[in-house]
């Protein structure tokens, strides 16, 4: 009902072929030019990304969808680029410091790494602690 409601202010877009819809007042988004670097994010568990949906494919590809998804109301941290999930990760705490392990689906491709680094960097600032970043092999 409350989505039937505000019809008259969305635009139906398509994103991998399927149907989606934006907010007219974000319509400029559709002319910016695509970005020149991957968006790489560090998902907590839970996010709200990866939570609510009927179908999760737009989040995570269905081969990969159950190491996000593993079932029982679970939804691992994810590691997204461009707005996908690319692989799992974790963190440990120590008197040292923080580790975060990614664990990618698949080879990470150089380009991504500095964005990578940069927001297991955050995860130290944010939690105040020096953070250590660990790629398990794919």
């Amino acid at each position: 009902a409350t989505f039937q409601g505000i019809t008259g202010e969305l635009i139906e877009v398509s994103i991998d072929g399927s149907p989606a819809w934006i907010h007219t007042s974000r319509s400029g988004w559709l002319a910016a030019p695509e970005p020149q670097l991957p968006a790489v994010r560090l998902l907590p568990a839970f996010d709200t990304y990866l939570l609510g949906y009927r179908e999760r494919d737009l989040g995570a590809t269905p081969e990969h969808a159950r190491r996000v998804h593993p079932g029982g109301g679970i939804i691992r941290p994810a590691l997204m680029i461009d707005g996908r999930a690319v692989g799992v990760w974790g963190r440990k705490t120590t008197r040292q410091g923080i580790t975060v392990t990614v664990s990618p689906f698949g080879d990470l491709s150089p380009d991504v790494m500095p964005a990578l680094e940069d927001e297991a960097a955050d995860i130290g600032r944010f939690l105040g602690a020096d953070c250590e970043l660990r790629i398990e092999p794919a």
